[in-house]
């Protein structure tokens, strides 16, 4: 069975496919960046209350956080 990548994973991929830094997306979202890594590497989980903001910060939609592949070709622009 295929493995599907924590919202933090997704997180981090969708960033760096943008080009922006860690230190940038978290200020936008309001945490340290500190936070933001443990987000990243999974090892915090995520709070559902900024999911929001960061797809509108990251240029997506919330449901790519949940799809099983999540490539720079796969990346849902918000409607």
């Amino acid at each position: 069975m295929k493995r599907t990548p924590n919202i933090g994973t997704k997180i981090k991929r969708i960033r760096q496919a943008k080009g922006m830094t860690a230190r940038f997306v978290a200020q936008k979202v309001g945490i340290s960046p500190s936070t933001l890594c443990k987000y990243e590497n999974n090892t915090r989980m995520v709070r559902v209350d900024l999911l929001p903001i960061f797809a509108e910060i990251l240029g997506v939609d919330v449901q790519n956080f949940f799809e099983d592949d999540v490539g720079d070709s796969s990346i849902k622009q918000p409607a």
